[in-house]
């Protein structure tokens, strides 16, 4: 089961890029539009995009600080162990479990930046 989810992940992060070479002709050709409406004094508006960005990138900053702090009290827990098994396998989960959410929170960032930069036209 692992084995499959990995290959899909490579599948997907290997030809993702890939697709991406219309949306940059797309970008180029629109780039130019920009700039003659910033010489004719169109000012560029906020759009619910910008706000988005925002906030997102502000929960995946909050996300990273929680991923630390479990990380400290993980170790904490472990090194506080003292030969208990209970304790020690605790600290081993709660470190497991936050390097599992930094995994996540790495996609969804990812995931994030490529739909921002090539699928959202600005």
């Amino acid at each position: 089961m692992k084995k499959k989810l990995f290959t899909l992940f490579a599948i997907i992060f290997l030809l993702l890029p890939m697709s991406v070479g219309a949306v940059d002709n797309l970008k180029s050709a629109l780039s130019g539009a920009g700039t003659v409406a910033g010489k004719a004094g169109v000012e560029k508006v906020k759009t619910p995009e910008v706000y988005a960005t925002g906030i997102i990138s502000g929960a995946l900053a909050v996300l990273g600080i929680v991923f630390l702090i479990l990380m400290v009290y993980g170790g904490f827990l472990w090194m506080t162990a003292k030969g208990d098994e209970t304790q020690a396998t605790k600290a081993k989960d709660t470190i497991t479990m936050a390097v599992i959410g930094l995994m996540i929170t790495i996609a969804s960032y990812a995931a994030t930046q490529f739909i921002i930069k090539y699928i959202v036209v600005q």
